[in-house]
């Protein structure tokens, strides 16, 4: 009996490790785009080294013929 429970938790933990995987998400700061909010569909992308956003004066919005374009500002430390 200590044998298959020891199986069956052996297997829950290999499929909880699979689902973990290393992206560039780990760096910060970053911006984080989320394109839905029902699937886990991130776009990462990390910024450059000494460099940071701009609390000040975040973003603009720039109106083209399709809708809008969004212009990040981001400062060198």
């Amino acid at each position: 009996m200590k044998k298959i429970i020891c199986i069956i938790l052996l297997i829950a933990l290999s499929f909880i490790l699979c689902g973990c995987y290393s992206t560039n998400s780990d760096i910060f700061p970053q911006l984080r785009i989320a394109p839905s909010d029902k699937y886990a569909d991130y776009i990462y992308i990390a910024l450059r080294d000494s460099h940071n956003f701009n609390i000040q004066h975040l973003y603009d919005e720039v109106e083209t013929e399709n809708g809008y374009d969004i212009i990040i500002h981001i400062i060198n430390k």
